[in-house]
């Protein structure tokens, strides 16, 4: 048995180490350049690609079927597409729920009202809704597509004030 020194791990730990790192290298999905650019969710076009499959797939396993949309290229890429709408369409509701509770409010989000029973897959659905009916918008700002989305679908009855 080899004995190492304390803050140096022994022979055996890094040949360990080193495999297990060469393992996740070699198991990582090949990068593309749209791999490259998942993070830049600025437009309505980037937004509703990752929220029309996100959208597909859970409106799919609701009916009890397992299918990953036909341009997904398998699990890795489903979890990414997942991962960038729920992201983008949590943190907004995050953000407009902080912004109108507070002192500062942005006057547009007191024009949305989304009940607290309105769930991710929800808010996502009311947002690709729009976007296939505003194929216009697609070059625009994704942050407005959401509010618009949103606005259309949960219209605030009184607009609140502070």
């Amino acid at each position: 048995m080899s004995e190492s020194r304390i803050g140096r791990p022994s022979r055996g730990v890094r040949a360990a180490a080193l495999l297990a790192a060469t393992l996740l290298v070699a198991a990582a999905p090949p990068q593309s350049a749209e791999a490259a650019d998942i993070f830049m969710t600025r437009t309505n076009a980037d937004l509703l690609k990752y929220c029309r499959v996100t959208v597909e797939a859970f409106d799919a396993a609701k009916r009890g079927v397992n299918v990953v949309p036909d341009d997904i290229q398998g699990t890795w890429d489903l979890a990414t597409a997942i991962g960038g709408c729920q992201g983008f369409i949590e943190g907004y509701r995050d953000a407009m729920d902080a912004a109108t509770r507070s002192n500062t409010s942005v006057g547009l989000f007191n024009l949305v009202c989304v009940p607290e029973t309105v769930n991710t897959f929800d808010m996502a659905s009311a947002y690709v809704q729009w976007g296939r009916a505003n194929p216009g918008d697609m070059d625009k700002s994704a942050a407005m597509g959401v509010y618009r989305a949103w606005r259309q679908a949960w219209p605030c009855s009184v607009i609140v004030s502070q």
